[in-house]
C-alpha cells in the first residue's frame, strides 16, 4: 500500500528526485541507497561497509517542528532531513565531490516537485530549501569503521494545512 501521509510523501519525493537523476543513479548503486521507507521493518543499515558498498547515500529524517493552530485557521509542520554520503576515499575528487555535485543537480527541481504534492486534495509544501551541511573525515555512525570523507546535507521542508482538515475524521 502506498503511503498517503504528507511526511511519507515528502520523504519518497526526495528519493524520487535523487533516483530520477541519471548521473546520481550512475554513481550510487541501488543497494547503496539506504532508504527507511520499506515495508517489513528490516534495518537497511549495513553493519560494515565494504568497497562495493560505497559510495553510500542515506536520507534520514532528523527532526520535526510542529505548530498546531499556527494561525487561526492553519497549522504548520517543519520536517528536517539529512542526505548523508559516505566514502572510503580521502581524495575529494575521487568520490565525494562527484556524488555531492549530482545530489545538488538532482535537488534543483525540489521546489517544483515538492510543492506539487497534495494531501486531502490540497498542496501543502510551502517551502523546501537546503540548510547548511557538514563535511569531515568519517564518523562511526555514517561510515561505520572506515576512514574517508563524509558529507551531510540538511534539508528543511515546511508544510501547511488547514486545521479543520487535520481535525477531520477519516471515513
Amino acid at each position: 500500500m502506498a503511503a498517503t501521509d504528507p511526511f511519507s510523501l515528502v520523504y519518497n519525493a526526495l528519493w524520487t528526485l535523487l533516483e530520477a537523476h541519471a548521473e546520481f543513479a550512475a554513481l550510487v548503486k541501488v543497494g547503496n541507497r539506504i532508504k527507511f521507507n520499506a515495508a517489513g521493518g528490516d534495518d537497511p543499515i549495513k553493519d560494515k561497509l565494504s568497497s562495493a558498498d560505497l559510495p553510500e547515500v542515506r536520507l534520514l529524517c532528523t527532526g520535526t517542528s510542529p505548530h498546531v493552530q499556527h494561525t487561526s485557521g492553519s497549522s504548520s509542520c517543519i520536517k528536517f532531513f539529512e542526505i548523508q554520503v559516505a566514502t572510503r576515499s580521502q581524495q575529494y575528487t575521487a568520490e565525494l565531490f562527484p556524488v555531492e555535485w549530482e545530489i545538488y543537480r538532482a535537488m534543483s527541481k525540489w521546489a517544483t516537485v515538492l510543492s506539487a504534492l497534495t494531501w486531502n486534495s490540497k498542496t501543502f509544501v510551502k517551502l523546501a530549501r537546503p540548510t547548511d551541511g557538514q563535511q569531515g573525515v568519517s564518523t562511526d555512525d555514517v561510515d561505520r569503521g572506515g576512514h574517508g570523507w563524509v558529507s551531510v546535507w540538511g534539508i528543511e521542508v515546511q508544510m501547511w494545512f488547514t486545521t479543520t482538515d487535520l481535525q477531520a475524521v477519516a471515513e
